[in-house]
């Protein structure tokens, strides 16, 4: 912007408390942006930017001062003098080569410091000299450790430093009890202290994708916490109780190596979501889960259960329920479980059912349903009353046909029955009028029933791997649109078929070929 930014900052945004000059090319800040006596709101963001102007220092009703995604790698001293700054947004800038700028904490009225993405590799011990700090994000860093004077932030509400090298924490972290946010998810941390416990105000603590070994048992003390997130921590082989985090709403304890889920879990009756998944060793989910009456989501995929107890069908709050990679059997598949008449997505690929109960009628609001990489040999009719299904995943099972009901499912729009044993499909599927993408391939179809040229909105049918007749080989290479316009035009051919009971047919009008 060069000069006309010079002559801007004198005319155009001289008497502005808010000044917004994102993605403008800027290289460099002109003196001249000291003309800016009035500007409470200063945005800056994805220039080019490599330094803050003494200048900067003069601006004295400034409160938010946003230079994110830049490439600043200094911050002069004269920062000092704004005494009504409150924000400051560096984040994806370069200020390792400066380090962590020490003017910044003489800026007594501070409340937000955001500086992630900088490559920075400590704080400075005058970090807490920042006593009205609420907010302070660090991610994306090269930290490895946090300095024990992170205590005297004694209003801190958020501490936000995934994705860092933190091996530790210190003890002084108890002292911060304002906080309300702790995220050190993907760190290096192998211990919590037991200090922990003091952070009274607690209701998000993050620490998955660590390599801790154990959970402090003062972690129950947390009275207020409603998140806790402890997955991928693959060392962590046992819980310590949890039945006191009574207002406890999401608990992920995914890809850890426990080999049973807690019955004390049944105090946590406000829970909302539980994860379980990828513990491989976890066989049961015991009958108090039945408990759990507020429970919206539950992850259980990639264990080795062998059956679900009766009391799933308890959880009729259930909106979403995963159970893909298991060992589960039709005959241990619980009739209740079609008591879940909330349930929208349901996910069972890779377990060894042989068939679906009668029961899953119930589930009414069910909009997706995954039974791919099964044994199921046949479809109840009850299949039909999942009006609200819209995407149906069979792949790799063993069904030879689908019953008429499916043509009830009006609101599909992606079925996949790759890979089964399909010889024939119902007319019906042409009252599947929602249809986008279809595949049938690697089954035994012979024809495609013409009532699929109906369907007006598919994009994708694929029929590859199958000893196709009707319609011929010529047009099935062509593609989805010949297909559909192929079964338009021979009608008479697939219903002649149909009366004989066979598809191969005398030479008829060559009409639409």
């Amino acid at each position: 912007m060069g000069g006309s930014l010079e002559k801007q900052l004198s005319t155009k945004y001289k008497k502005k408390t808010e000044v917004d000059l994102s993605n403008k090319k800027i290289t460099s800040l002109p003196p001249a942006i000291s003309n800016l006596q009035k500007v409470e709101f200063l945005k800056l963001t994805k220039n080019d930017l490599t330094e803050l102007p003494e200048e900067i220092g003069e601006l004295g009703t400034l409160k938010v001062l946003d230079v994110s995604s830049n490439r600043i790698n200094f911050v002069p001293e004269s920062v000092q003098s704004l005494k009504q700054l409150e924000e400051v947004y560096l984040s994806d800038n370069k200020l390792f080569v400066q380090g962590f700028p020490i003017s910044i904490t003489t800026i007594n009225s501070l409340k937000k410091l955001y500086v992630s993405k900088n490559q920075l590799e400590e704080f400075p011990p005058q970090i807490a000299d920042l006593v009205h700090l609420t907010h302070l994000v660090a991610e994306e860093n090269e930290l490895s450790t946090v300095p024990p004077e992170i205590g005297n932030l004694y209003n801190l509400q958020v501490l936000a430093l995934k994705e860092n090298k933190i091996h530790s924490l210190p003890p002084e972290i108890g002292k911060l009890e304002s906080l309300t946010l702790l995220n050190m998810n993907s760190n290096i941390l192998q211990v919590l202290p037991a200090t922990i416990k003091n952070i009274k105000q607690l209701k998000h603590l993050d620490v998955g994708y660590n390599q801790l070994k154990e959970i402090p048992v003062e972690i129950a003390e947390i009275d207020l916490l409603e998140v806790l997130i402890l997955s991928n921590n693959p060392d962590i082989t046992e819980l310590p109780s949890l039945s006191y985090l009574r207002n406890i709403k999401k608990l992920s304890l995914t890809n850890l190596s426990i080999d049973h889920v807690p019955s004390d879990i049944q105090y946590l009756t406000n829970l909302k979501e539980l994860y379980l998944a990828s513990n491989h060793q976890i066989g049961i989910v015991p009958a108090e889960i039945g408990f759990l009456e507020k429970l919206k989501k539950l992850d259980l995929h990639d264990n080795q259960l062998t059956e679900l107890p009766s009391e799933i069908g308890l959880l009729s709050d259930l909106t979403y329920l995963d159970l893909r990679n298991n060992a589960l059997t039709t005959e241990l598949l619980p009739e209740e479980i079609g008591n879940l008449c909330n349930l929208k997505r349901l996910l069972l690929k890779t377990n060894e059912l042989g068939s679906l109960p009668a029961e899953i009628k119930n589930m009414s609001l069910l909009t997706e349903l995954n039974c791919s990489m099964n044994q199921l040999s046949c479809l109840p009719p009850e299949i039909g009353d999942l009006t609200s299904l819209e995407k149906l995943d069979l792949e790799g099972n063993k069904l030879t046909g689908l019953p008429k009901q499916i043509g009830r499912l009006t609101d599909v729009t992606d079925l996949n029955l790759k890979s089964n044993e399909l010889s024939k499909l119902p007319p019906e599927i042409g009252d599947m009028v929602m249809l986008s993408k279809i595949d049938f391939s690697h089954n035994m179809l012979t024809e495609l029933p013409w009532e699929m040229g109906k369907l007006p909105v598919v994009e994708v049918l694929n029929v590859k791997h199958n000893p196709l007749i009707l319609p011929p080989k010529p047009v099935v290479k062509k593609g989805t649109a010949e297909i559909l316009k192929w079964l338009r035009l021979n009608e008479y051919k697939t219903m002649k078929a149909r009366n004989l009971g066979k598809s191969k047919m005398p030479d008829a009008p060559r009409r639409g070929q």
